[in-house]
């Protein structure tokens, strides 16, 4: 997921750069969630965002839960994600390499991964050549019924260029609308339609972001 952070902001990025040149439920974000998380770091500079979402999803835990761990199909559903495999896996911990990009554009991440099985799946990636610093954090908790579950979905970031912060604020709603809709999608493919309670809206968080 982060990674196809990464592309997204490239390509509009670049049409913005050019431009400068030439002349389910709905997802609510919930920044101080973020903020608040032990894994997610500290103290942000001028440059650091954050931002996140929580829903209800109308399937079991594991079910969503593997959707997100399966990082090696993530090709098969994540837009601009070109590859994805993992590297190494030791015990709780694995290695991920993703390709991202559009034509001519080609960028390759790798994220150390952190997983709880059926309960959080944490990445950093810290080698692109767009982000100081990318961060990603899914949480799982069961539903009120047995065929839903609450998921939490952080993204903490820091581009290298003022310049790319400064035109951010634009855009990264919009993308992080679109990943979690191919996750959602990935879930119907796999599952068919979700089951939701009937007081699904009130598992939502507020909106806001950082």
């Amino acid at each position: 997921m982060a990674n196809f952070l990464c592309s997204f902001c490239w390509r509009r990025l670049r049409t913005l750069t050019s431009s400068c040149i030439l002349s389910g439920v709905d997802v609510r974000w919930r920044a101080t969630q973020v903020i608040s998380r032990p894994y997610i770091l500290g103290l942000f500079s001028e440059k650091r965002k954050s931002y996140s979402s929580q829903k209800i999803y109308g399937y079991r835990l594991e079910q969503v839960y593997r959707v997100v761990y399966e990082i090696d199909h993530y090709k098969d559903f994540l837009p601009w994600c070109i590859d994805s495999v993992v590297t190494k896996e030791t015990g709780n911990v694995l290695h991920a390499q993703l390709v991202v990009g559009f034509p001519p554009i080609r960028e390759s991440y790798n994220s150390i991964v952190t997983v709880k099985p059926n309960k959080s799946i944490h990445s950093v990636s810290h080698d692109g050549s767009m982000f100081e610093h990318l961060e990603n954090v899914w949480e799982f908790e069961p539903g009120p019924t047995d065929t839903s579950c609450i998921v939490f979905c952080g993204v903490e970031f820091e581009f290298r260029s003022h310049f790319h912060s400064h035109f951010a604020s634009l855009f990264y709603e919009e993308v992080v609308n679109q990943m979690t809709s191919a996750f959602e999608k990935r879930c119907i493919q796999l599952y068919g339609k979700g089951n939701l309670p009937m007081d699904a809206t009130k598992y939502i968080e507020p909106n806001n972001r950082t």
